[in-house]
């Protein structure tokens, strides 16, 4: 199950993925809130976090999570995923490398730090480019 982190202050988004996290929670929590965040012309500075209570992906949430990221790539001011699983962290870290915006993983014990980081101005970025 997804849900919205209700205690964030913009920019700053995020979910809570808890249990088993499905396509119907990616089309009723995190694509309408994308899709404000589109429709007001906003930067989105986003938080992911998994509880320890998270249980992984069907496959349909799996496919969303991608097509999701793709198609609202160019929404991303800066991204942190929190997560006690080390493969999540681990993705995260990869996949970051090829955001063009700054992208980092957390344990959540340092949800925190997360959020601190989120809410101060992006100034740096992973996509270097050379002519």
């Amino acid at each position: 199950m997804l849900k919205k982190i209700e205690s964030l202050h913009p920019p700053v988004i995020g979910v809570l993925a808890e249990g088993k996290v499905t396509r119907e929670d990616y089309e009723a929590v995190l694509i309408p809130l994308l899709e404000e965040e589109h429709r007001r012309g906003r930067k989105v500075r986003f938080l992911y976090q998994f509880s320890p209570e998270f249980s992984g992906f069907t496959v349909g949430a799996a496919a969303d999570d991608f097509r999701v990221g793709f198609k609202y790539f160019h929404l991303f001011e800066k991204c942190a995923v929190v997560s006690d699983a080390d493969w999540i962290r681990g993705t995260t870290q990869f996949v970051g490398s090829f955001m063009p915006c700054p992208v980092r993983a957390y344990k959540n014990g340092e949800l925190q730090e997360a959020i601190k980081w989120l809410e101060k101005p992006a100034l740096e970025s992973n996509l270097n480019i050379e002519m």
